[in-house]
């Protein structure tokens, strides 16, 4: 399971520090050549960053989508908890990577590298407990389909009808079909990314068939989509930062 990884990959790399023949021999202090690690240490790291990759893509794409599914959103009280619940996520991950990049940054500089990489593993593990101990009062959506497959229906039909006219009345035109098993909260309709509009336009041609005609659900969910992408592309120059402040921080350990 993917905290199991989590856990697993942490430890494993908490491992490479406290045991002396997991990571390379520290470097002397006058001489400017370090000895690099050996095809065994660098094959053990590499399977703790596997394990650490399989958990976190597992975890965290899952963990807003699933903290929505417990409260219901077509109530008052189910959208104020799904307000609160994304300012309280927001809240805590951001306190937490502060946490990560200052505090824990400097035990493992200042303190021990094997304290400072046990703290987190020690907290993934309180976290997985504190999880699964819930585990039996979730509510647990099952799964309607691959998003992706609606994604690629919507981009497909908007190229196949680029050639049609924007329409003046979209409510009117469009087609506006919701499943009566849709999990989905009804979106509403946006004018931003008005391209892929038209995968929604009714026209004589069309069938009932989801690669030729969309629905306006479907067209919004996709432009929400396409409003995080800028998101995801700010978070570059932080990962740049945070990779160059550890590269520091593990160069200045093997010289100790």
């Amino acid at each position: 399971m993917p905290f199991n990884s989590s856990v697993e990959g942490l430890l494993a790399i908490d491992l490479t520090a406290a045991i002396s023949k997991l990571h390379p021999p520290h470097c002397a202090k006058d001489s400017p050549i370090c000895q690099g690690p050996t095809p065994g240490q660098l094959a053990f790291l590499m399977a703790a960053f596997g394990l650490m990759i399989i958990g976190a893509g597992g975890v965290r794409p899952c963990n807003l989508a699933f903290g929505t599914d417990q409260f219901n959103p077509t109530t008052e009280s189910g959208k104020r908890g799904i307000n609160s619940f994304f300012n309280w996520y927001f809240f805590t991950f951001t306190f937490a990577q502060m946490i990560s990049l200052t505090l824990i940054v400097y035990v493992q500089s200042n303190v021990s590298w094997a304290i400072g990489l046990t703290i987190p593993a020690i907290l993934m593990f309180i976290a997985c407990l504190v999880f699964f101990m819930g585990s039996k009062i979730y509510v647990k959506v099952k799964a309607t389909g691959s998003p992706m497959t609606s994604v690629a229906q919507v981009i497909s039909v908007a190229i196949k009808k680029r050639r049609l006219k924007p329409v003046d009345q979209p409510l009117l035109t469009f087609f506006n079909h919701i499943p009566l098993n849709s999990i989905n909260a009804k979106l509403p309709y946006t004018y931003q990314f008005r391209f892929l509009d038209k995968a929604a336009i009714k026209t004589d041609e069309d069938e009932t068939n989801p690669w030729k005609l969309c629905s306006m659900q479907q067209v919004e969910e996709v432009k929400c989509l396409m409003k995080k992408q800028p998101n995801s592309e700010m978070r570059i120059p932080e990962s740049s930062s945070s990779s160059l402040q550890g590269n520091k921080c593990k160069e200045k350990w093997r010289r100790k």
